[in-house]
């Protein structure tokens, strides 16, 4: 994420550093899945929902200051509130969706319920310009349904498979998706094959390090915690202070 932002921000559009730099946001959302499916076990997921909502506000002003140089932009909200909504979306998939009920029609109704309150937790991330919007929600879905059902374990191919989906719709949202947005159809093959979008190519090298994470935590302790909860805000700030003083 840092060697995107100062490849993209510091040095003109840097093309090596954003490639390696589009590994990123697979991974912010690899590991929310995977926090989502540890808190559910330990019963703390509605406090780590809760922990990503305040960092997400806390964020907003850092992310508008450092892409938009205002305090404030209603046409762009930070990272943290799309992986806010892909733990939201997760939680929701496993009290409302997965859940067994001795109804069934109790379970139709409530899986219902929960189908569309997903579905307008993605309108709302593209209604108010979150970065990666519903996409980026489903990628947080996607890799924690892969982990909660196992199969990591017990179907690798298909895990990887799934892995590579996933990759391959983050890579779409920046060509496919964004030439939707467009009105000139005409726009469409320029724009494909731009640096922009061979740069999303660069998203594969993340697919390894996914499929051969052993789910083990690593060191943990109050420093780092903290620091790793403050870094993205933190990050955005001093760029923002540097590109200003570099101006």
């Amino acid at each position: 994420m840092v060697i995107d932002h100062i490849g993209f921000k510091f040095l003109g559009d840097m093309t090596l550093m954003r490639f390696f730099g589009r590994t990123a946001f697979i991974l912010y959302a690899f590991m929310a899945a995977e926090s989502c499916l540890q808190t559910e076990k330990k019963g703390t997921a509605v406090r780590h929902l809760i922990r990503l909502a305040i960092l997400a506000l806390i964020s907003e002003i850092p992310y508008d200051l450092f892409t938009s140089g205002t305090f404030f932009d209603p046409h762009k909200n930070n990272v943290i509130f799309t992986l806010f909504a892909g733990c939201a979306a997760c939680l929701i998939a496993e009290h409302l969706i997965l859940k067994k009920r001795s109804s069934a029609l109790l379970r139709l109704v409530l899986a219902a319920a929960g189908i569309l309150l997903i579905a307008a937790g993605g309108f709302l991330l593209s209604h108010f310009h979150a970065s990666y919007t519903y996409v980026g929600m489903l990628m947080v879905l996607s890799f924690y349904l892969a982990r909660r059902f196992g199969l990591h374990k017990k179907k690798q191919a298909l895990y990887l498979l799934i892995l590579l989906a996933v990759v391959v719709l983050y890579i779409l949202y920046y060509t496919v998706f964004t030439y939707l947005k467009r009105d000139n159809a005409a726009e469409f093959i320029p724009y494909a094959f731009n640096k922009r979008t061979w740069l999303q190519l660069g998203s594969f090298i993340v697919l390894p390090f996914l499929y051969l994470y052993n789910g083990r935590k690593g060191t943990e302790n109050m420093v780092f915690k903290w620091c790793y909860r403050l870094f993205y805000p933190a990050h955005l700030l001093l760029m923002y202070f540097l590109l200003n003083t570099v101006s």
